[in-house]
């Protein structure tokens, strides 16, 4: 019997000696994988084997994308100096948002030249979009650049005109809301009481476009309850939603946040510094996002989990920790 285990035995490793010589290295390995065994009697004439590999691992794997929509305050309020800069709100925020897109489209490589594709809709009065999926940073920064603050605030029209550009099928979609004041225009007229001032429902026209409100109020939350509408349709399409309130008195921006499910996006950007801050912590995310999927690794020992020889159960314990070159 102790005879027959020694026999065994070499067995083993001939056969272990021959599965590292024609079995484990990686075709495309640079180098080979570091390999250790251990053979232990399981004290009924079979053995355990155990082997280790670590190593350079042949692997394929696609990359993440990503579609960022920024839609930008420019109404009047935004021309007024931010509270702890010399610089104006707008200012600071078109330096802010110039500083996203140098980021983000640093993803782009010449393997992956569309990672990160930009837009951006602007809104006062009605919305305008100015860029539209983009990977050309001088392109998008030429946009913001040009940017000047005037008119009122009308989120519901900023929203829709957002959502109605089209994004990539199966790449994951962002839309940053940057606002300093709550919603003083809609689009939507609604349907005026008795009671309620006619102001509110007062219809204005400007280069085509039409919309409703004072300009400077929202009395019934006509304006705030439309812009949500969108909002909620946003999200509702699988998009991400950040909503920045920032500088001035936005306490209707928590509330779109939280109607969109998505509260954890919410950011209270009161000064330069915090507005920045949110900006980072945005460009974190979406970052983090754009990692690789669908990685397969093909590394030649997968398939000898489970091997016999001649009575002698082979169990090999694969350790493999894969790493790309």
């Amino acid at each position: 019997m102790r005879h027959r285990g020694r026999t065994l035995l070499r067995a083993l490793l001939a056969v272990f000696a021959a599965l590292i010589a024609f079995g484990v290295t990686p075709a495309l390995a640079a180098e080979p994988p570091a390999t250790s065994k251990t053979v232990k009697s399981n004290g009924d004439g079979t053995y355990t084997l155990s082997l280790s590999v670590t190593g350079k691992s042949q692997a394929s794997s696609s990359s993440s994308k990503a579609d960022v929509i920024v839609v930008l305050d420019t109404s009047g309020s935004m021309s007024e100096r931010a509270d702890d800069s010399r610089q104006s709100r707008l200012s600071v925020a078109k330096s802010a948002v110039n500083s996203l897109a140098e980021q983000l489209l640093s993803n782009n490589t010449t393997e992956n030249p569309d990672s990160v594709r930009l837009s951006l809709v602007t809104f006062a009065d009605y919305a305008t979009t100015r860029v539209t999926g983009t990977t050309s940073l001088s392109s998008f920064q030429r946009q913001v650049n040009r940017l000047t603050a005037t008119g009122g605030t009308n989120w519901e029209d900023a929203l829709a005109t957002a959502n109605a550009i089209q994004t990539r099928d199966g790449v994951e979609a962002y839309v940053i809301f940057v606002s300093d004041g709550n919603p003083t225009f809609r689009n939507t007229r609604g349907t005026k009481i008795w009671w309620q001032n006619r102001d509110e429902f007062e219809a204005h026209s400007s280069d085509g476009h039409r919309y409703y409100g004072t300009g400077s109020s929202d009395a019934y939350g006509l304006n705030y309850d439309y812009a949500e509408v969108q909002a909620v349709a946003i999200a509702g399409e699988g998009k991400s939603f950040f909503a920045i309130g920032a500088f001035g008195t936005v306490s209707n921006m928590q509330d779109l946040a939280a109607a969109t499910g998505q509260t954890g996006n919410y950011y209270n950007a009161a000064d330069s510094a915090a507005l920045n801050a949110a900006f980072d912590n945005i460009i974190n995310t979406i970052t983090n996002n754009l990692t690789y999927s669908n990685v397969k690794v093909t590394d030649g020992i997968t398939a000898l989990t489970a091997t016999s020889l001649g009575g002698v159960l082979l169990t090999p314990l694969l350790t493999q920790k894969p790493r790309t070159a």
